[in-house]
């Protein structure tokens, strides 16, 4: 590994699109209780599925519109299009697929387009499940802006933060340092791809392999490639409540506010449906309760990770930042937890507080 290797985001990327779409919600551009449809009309009169398991044609009213605040915290009803064990497969999930909403080649606008079609998987409001919503987020950042979601990216964050190797593309010139996408196959180690396959969680071997591509999708739920270093440039930012050398970028009520727990009664669940004694935030993962988390990282701090684990966490009470970063994917996700905590044992047990 070298410093300036370039790793794949994933859903690390995320937080950025939260945190792009605040720049704009600072300069009055919307209200977090707008509907979405007040900004992408064909949101309005969406459906939800009557019953998790029902027929996609079976439906019900919405009994409110989704809002803004409800993409930042993953309560819109949308869910995320990954792919599931056939007992977990959701016919919303299904629908995704059918609909090729990740197709790279089609634009953010015509996701939409596709999306609003598909019934809402749960009532608004009711649930917290991790989702695409961010992929929404940055179709509002284009329109509320009037420019490209990279584009946006790159003159009011990556420039200013000087994060000079983080976009959707990575340029010819820097293709050497894109880090191999890794996994277990037959209990070795080897790259994914068309010689040993791969147990992608996320998308198809493109997905793993077409960074260097400059395809016309730029998303906000995943997407961005980068160093560990700028990544840690937007962590320490948000640690900084918004400013980073000499560039202040958001508030520090904005950023405190991102930082809230925003769920209240509604909980952030694991896949046994236990209390990860977590909460949400506007774009991030909010530690309420560290020993219902089961982790070192202390309550108020924000974290959050992408499928080829990588993590990183926020820490405002020690004042540090951790940016953790392999590309290393896994069809069950169960090393990212396990790295997480470990390194947070090392982290914390390094720290002598006088």
């Amino acid at each position: 590994m070298r410093t300036d290797d370039i790793f794949r985001f994933y859903s690390m990327t995320k937080p950025i699109a939260a945190a792009a779409l605040m720049l704009l919600y600072e300069e009055g551009k919307f209200r977090l209780d707008d509907p979405v449809s007040k900004y992408i009309p064909d949101f309005a009169g969406i459906r939800v599925l009557k019953t998790p398991d029902a027929d996609i044609a079976d439906t019900v009213p919405a009994g409110r519109e989704p809002t803004i605040h409800d993409l930042f915290r993953h309560t819109a009803g949308f869910l995320h299009g990954l792919p599931k064990p056939a007992p977990q497969q959701n016919p919303i999930d299904a629908a995704y697929k059918k609909a090729d909403l990740f197709n790279p080649m089609i634009s953010l606008e015509e996701m939409m387009r596709r999306l609003t079609k598909i019934p809402l998987a749960y009532q608004p409001g009711s649930k917290w499940t991790y989702s695409l919503a961010q992929d929404v987020q940055a179709r509002l950042v284009e329109i509320l802006s009037g420019m490209p979601f990279d584009q946006f990216l790159e003159k009011r964050l990556f420039m200013p933060l000087d994060m000079k190797d983080t976009s959707h593309v990575v340029s010819s010139d820097r293709a050497s340092r894109l880090v191999p996408v890794h996994w277990m196959k037959d209990g070795h180690v080897v790259p994914c791809g068309e010689k040993y396959g791969c147990t992608n969680p996320v998308f198809g071997p493109a997905e793993v392999n077409g960074y260097t591509q400059n395809h016309v999708l730029k998303m906000g739920s995943s997407g961005l490639a980068g160093t560990t270093e700028d990544y840690w440039r937007f962590a320490q930012m948000m640690l900084n409540e918004g400013e980073l050398n000499g560039h202040r970028l958001l508030g520090p009520d904005t950023v405190r506010y991102m930082a809230r727990d925003h769920l209240g009664a509604v909980s952030v669940l694991n896949s046994t449906g236990e209390s990860l004694g977590t909460g949400w935030g506007l774009g991030f993962a909010v530690v309420k309760d560290a020993t219902a988390a089961a982790s070192l990282i202390p309550e108020g701090s924000l974290y959050w990770g992408g499928a080829a684990n990588t993590f990183f966490w926020i820490d405002p009470r020690n004042d540090i930042v951790v940016v953790a970063m392999t590309q290393s994917m896994d069809a069950n996700m169960a090393r990212w937890p396990a790295l997480r905590e470990q390194l947070s044992a090392m982290v914390y047990g390094a720290l002598i507080h006088e």
